[in-house]
Formats: C-alpha cells, structure tokens, sequence
C-alpha cells in the first residue's frame, strides 16, 4: 500500500500524496501542486537526463509551452528561452508554425509536444521546424499516437469541411508514418519509448504517463 507521500513531482520538485486523475481519462495524472501531468514530468525527465538541460548553453524554442514545464525552463539561466504559440498571448512569440518567420537555424532544441494534429497543413509546419533547428540541434515532438495505426487517420465527418474546425480540435490522429513525414523534410528519427527506461515501481511513484517521443536530428 502507497504511503503518504512516497510519491514525487520532478517538476515543482516536491513529495506529493499521489497524483490526481483529471477528465475522462484516468492517465493524466495531475500533480496537486504545479498541475503538471504525467508526459510533462516524462519530457522533464527526458530534458534533464539524456540532454543535460540544466547545465547546457543552448538556445531552446518551446511551442505551445506547457504551464509547468515553461515555468521549470524559466528558471534556468543557462538557457535562452523562447516561448510561442499562435492562439495565447502570455508567450514571447505570436506565431503561425506553418510560416513561422523566425531565422533559419536559430535553435539547438525546439519542443513539439501535442501541437501538429492542431495544425491543418501539417507537412507546412514540420519544414518550419526542420528550418529553425540548428545543425546540430535536436528537436523533441510529440503527438497523439495510435499505436495500432500504420498511417494516420483523419477524424473528420464526411460532411464536415476542414475549414469548420477550431484549433482546439485535431484534425488528424497519428501514425508511425509520422516517421517518413519528418524524414521527407531532411529529418533523422529516432522513435524513443522512455517510459521503458523505468521500472513499474518509478513509473507509479513519478507519476509518468507513456509517450512516444520522436526525436528528429539534421542529417
């Protein structure tokens, strides 16, 4: 049986009771502290231990910013931080992904976590990414993923056109194909399960909630 307390936030850095269940899925995994969920505290992890993020002199582009992970990469002075989203305000950068006019090669790591199934023309979006990473950068994305889905699927009714949809809603949900897209701009993938890199007993503890990462390089 847990005790109280035993499980830990890496993102407020915190013990906490447990982690909250939110909505209609039983994954999400709140933390009741910084509200993060599940696949924020994955990423961190991932940011943390296999990038060095905390330590590295690196210009980092975080689209659509998640309000606990932005607020841990704030914190850090060793980065240069750039916050954007095309619909809130309370980033540095208004912007359109698909026509982003940021300069080419301005960034060392970009994250991409659950933005492009909101984007229509998603092939537009994934050049400007490939555009605005440096040579050596890395940039970490993450979609909704199907993983019984060889390629993607488009939730979209017969009688429905794109343009009625909001951009809260997705147009697409993904599959592995999703590799040969990014791979057709110039990209080197790499599919990245890290939740495998935890034991049952770190998973519960941490809170984490399984993500694909794909992990995308220059060639």
């Amino acid at each position: 049986m847990a005790q109280a307390h035993d499980h830990y936030c890496v993102i407020c850095d915190n013990r906490v009771p447990g982690f909250e269940h939110g909505g209609k899925s039983n994954d999400r995994k709140f933390c009741p502290n910084c509200r993060s969920k599940g696949r924020y505290r994955l990423i961190w992890l991932y940011l943390l231990r296999e990038l060095s993020i905390d330590i590295k002199q690196i210009r980092v582009l975080h689209l659509a910013p998640e309000h606990s992970l932005m607020k841990k990469l704030k914190s850090l002075d060793n980065l240069v931080y750039i916050t954007a989203d095309l619909m809130v305000t309370d980033v540095d950068v208004r912007m359109d992904l698909t026509r982003a006019g940021l300069v080419d090669r301005a960034f060392d790591l970009i994250l991409c976590n659950h933005v492009l199934e909101h984007i229509e023309d998603d092939a537009a979006a994934i050049k400007e990414l490939y555009r605005v990473l440096s040579m050596a950068g890395e940039l970490l994305l993450t979609v909704p993923t199907n993983k019984g889905l060889v390629t993607e699927e488009y939730h979209l009714a017969q009688d429905r056109p794109l343009s009625s949809f909001t951009p809260e809603e997705h147009y697409r949900e993904y599959g592995f194909d999703l590799v040969d897209k990014l791979r057709d701009v110039g990209f080197a993938v790499e599919v990245v399960w890290y939740m495998k890199r935890f034991s049952l007993q770190e998973v519960r503890r941490l809170g984490l909630k399984n993500e694909v990462f794909f992990v995308c390089r220059k060639r």
